[in-house]
């Protein structure tokens, strides 16, 4: 089963990313400083079923109606969306 990352973005724009196993710099690569604006992306948690992402951004959104659209967007990522 595939796992991907909940990753809020510096620039405005949360997103979800694939969780690469093989790769043991990709949380370095995602949350690396941005060279322009010395911000940074943040990874706030990852999911690997419907039911964890949706409970990931209920909490993590909490309070605001943004945790629908990260939800809808697990959902494409996996091929489930609309």
């Amino acid at each position: 089963m595939k796992e991907y990352y909940l990753v809020e973005g510096h620039l405005g724009g949360d997103y979800w990313i694939e969780v690469n196993p093989d790769d043991p710099d990709q949380v370095d690569w995602i949350e690396a400083t941005c060279h322009q604006c010395g911000d940074n992306d943040w990874i706030v948690g990852s999911a690997s079923t419907k039911k964890e992402a949706y409970h990931l951004c209920k909490k993590y959104y909490e309070g605001t109606d943004y945790w629908e659209d990260m939800y809808e967007s697990f959902l494409k990522e996996i091929g489930e969306g609309k």
